[in-house]
């Protein structure tokens, strides 16, 4: 998990993306790694930060289920 405060979400998903690039693009000891990743916000209806960490994991996993390697985030009207 990694917290962005001060970040909306359109910067945030740009920041993950420079990481998951950035790590895609450096091998260690030969083996290449890649990730994806579910990028959510704090939103004033959360009662806590597990609804912002499961809709983090939630789109973690719509990542994975569109082949990996790649970034989904909330729209921000969501």
């Amino acid at each position: 998990m990694v917290l962005l405060p001060g970040s909306d979400i359109k910067g945030a998903k740009k920041q993950v993306e420079f990481f998951r690039e950035k790590l895609a693009d450096t091998p260690i000891e030969s083996l290449k790694i890649t990730v994806s990743m579910g990028v959510s916000f704090l939103k004033g209806s959360d009662e806590n930060i597990n609804n912002l960490i499961k809709r983090a994991d939630d789109l973690l996993y719509v990542a994975k289920e569109d082949g990996r390697t790649c970034v989904k985030s909330e729209d921000v009207e969501s």
